[in-house]
């Protein structure tokens, strides 16, 4: 008599799942983490850009490039350059892709306006 060892259809398999899990956890994690960054540097890269070209417009009409920080966020850098009759803006900023964990990516956006006559 065999105690409480089962035979039959899968007996043998018992815990052939649990082992499968455990393999396959990590990946599936490492998926949705990946997923998760993805979205979080998309984001960013929208804010950024989109600051780069509200800075871009503000710029163009004389106004200072603090608002800036509104869209990019306050550790956010910005550098204005006007260059005849454009105001040519960069905003950089750093986005930790997973919180505090994991690596942090650097996300440029750019943008040009045309400055308004009489401010040249």
């Amino acid at each position: 008599m065999g105690g409480d060892r089962r035979e039959g259809p899968g007996g043998r398999e018992r815990g052939s799942v649990t082992a499968e899990f455990a393999v396959v956890l990590p990946v599936v994690l490492l998926a949705l983490l990946s997923i998760v960054a993805v979205g979080v540097l998309g984001a960013a890269t929208v804010r950024v850009q989109q600051a780069a070209g509200a800075v871009a417009r503000e710029a163009a009409r004389g106004g200072p490039a603090e608002s800036a920080a509104r869209f990019a966020g306050q550790e956010a850098t910005v550098s204005v350059a006007r260059e005849g009759e454009w105001a040519e803006v960069t905003v950089h900023t750093t986005v930790p892709l997973w919180g505090l964990l994991g690596p942090s990516m650097t996300v440029t956006g750019t943008a040009a306006a045309r400055v308004e006559a009489g401010l040249e």
